[in-house]
């Protein structure tokens, strides 16, 4: 089972870390400390992930590793963001940001744009059902920010399914705010890199959304199109 898996892992990452200690590798004892790290995290053990993950970015920062400490704070962001403590994972996807977009890493900025999207996107969603479509409002503008500056860099660095997930992530919020004109337009151009780049999964999720769209403006025959590649890609 996957726990028994994670087990297996940790006990591997540990006898590496201590074979790496043992020897006085320390770019090596800074990467079997990150993985441990990760797997914690996945078995819900913050704690320790956030313990193992602060250990590595120490070393790191030792060496002045800038990809590394970027790396690290990603790292720590995702934990926090995981536990649902947005405020603490901004700062650190934001801190994380600063150094990549010092040393022109822009793959590693796209991730954090994405993820600080991500939050903002989720916040606007909570504050939506809970009524408070001023601070809905907000949240959904600062997704788009985010979205929108994630989306230019992937355009930049020709990263195709990039660029369909952050179309189909601004549509949704134009969706979720009943701008349909909009929503349509970026969905449709979503789906069509899905598909160009043969991407299952981008496109059956914009096809259920523009099946969805085209229902709820009214546009049978397109909204039955969706559905059925929507189905057809299941």
């Amino acid at each position: 089972n996957i726990q028994g898996k994670y087990a297996s892992a940790i006990k591997y990452y540990t006898r590496s870390l201590v074979i790496r200690e043992e020897i006085g590798d320390k770019r090596g004892i800074a990467g079997s400390l990150a993985n441990i790290g990760v797997i914690y995290n996945k078995q819900g053990d913050y704690a320790r992930a956030i313990d193992y993950q602060t250990r590595c970015l120490a070393i790191k920062e030792e060496f002045g590793d800038k990809w590394g400490i970027a790396l690290s704070l990603s790292n720590i962001g995702i934990i926090y963001h995981t536990q649902g403590d947005y405020a603490r994972a901004i700062d650190y996807y934001k801190s994380s940001l600063a150094i990549q977009e010092e040393i022109g890493d822009k793959r590693g900025s796209t991730f954090n744009l994405n993820n600080i999207g991500i939050i903002y996107d989720d916040q606007g969603d909570s504050a939506y059902s809970a009524g408070n479509t001023s601070l809905s409002a907000d949240k959904y503008a600062r997704a788009i920010d985010y979205y929108t500056l994630c989306l230019a860099i992937e355009e930049e660095i020709g990263n195709k399914l990039g660029v369909a997930g952050s179309l189909a992530n601004i549509g949704n919020i134009y969706r979720n705010q009943g701008d349909y004109t909009n929503a349509i337009t970026l969905s449709t151009r979503a789906l069509t890199i899905a598909q160009e780049i043969g991407a299952v999964i981008e496109t059956r999720a914009s096809a259920h959304t523009l099946y969805e769209l085209y229902k709820a403006t009214g546009r049978n025959k397109l909204s039955l199109e969706m559905y059925e590649l929507y189905i057809a890609t299941r």
